[in-house]
């Protein structure tokens, strides 16, 4: 898995931006909340055993909820927010379409996730103090790059080492916006993209 930022596309321009940026306009998502895509493609290129026509590029998009969670944690009940309204979150757990991929193996067999766009960069997990209360939203794409990547899914089996990590089918996760800045810079990237579609 390697991160990316988005440099040379105006925000709802290009390929990676604009079905979150069409999501923010025409679905009411204020710029406090995150938007994520994720985009499948077909595992192998050969359209004798993949047919673009059959299996289309898939272009997915979550939002984060924009509603804090608590959870306790320890044995004093101490309490600390969690990743759970996070949009990479939402998608993992909860996106239907995803569900039924991996239901019928279509993913990782048929699809793999090659690239996510998360306006926000992904984060590192929960923390209260040094104790990690929960794994971030880079770890779980983190687990779906390694899952993916395994050479069983392929065509042939993986040969003589089907658990062994392909080179091919690594996730690339872009941003766009800085985390401390996101809330303004979206506001401002959406004003413009406004301008643009007058």
């Amino acid at each position: 898995m390697k991160y990316e930022w988005v440099q040379n596309e105006a925000y709802g321009q290009g390929v990676y931006t604009s079905a979150a940026a069409r999501l923010r306009m025409d679905g009411g998502v204020t710029p406090g909340q995150n938007i994520a895509t994720f985009h499948f493609t077909r595992r192998e290129k050969n359209p004798h055993l993949c047919s673009p026509d059959v299996f289309p590029d898939l272009v997915l998009t979550a939002t984060s909820t924009g509603v804090g969670v608590m959870v306790e944690y320890g044995i004093y009940g101490k309490k600390a927010r969690v990743n759970n309204s996070h949009s990479e979150y939402q998608f993992f757990h909860f996106n239907e379409r995803l569900v039924e991929l991996k239901k019928t193996e279509d993913w990782p067999r048929i699809y793999v996730l090659d690239w996510v766009f998360t306006e926000r960069p992904a984060c590192g997990g929960a923390w209260a103090g040094v104790k990690r209360v929960q794994a971030g939203c880079a770890t779980l794409i983190g687990h779906y790059d390694e899952y993916q990547r395994e050479r069983r899914w392929d065509s042939d089996g993986g040969g003589d080492e089907p658990f062994g990590e392909s080179a091919e089918h690594e996730i690339t996760v872009y941003s766009m916006f800085g985390k401390d800045t996101a809330t303004a810079d979206i506001r401002t990237a959406l004003a413009e993209y406004k301008r643009t579609r007058k």
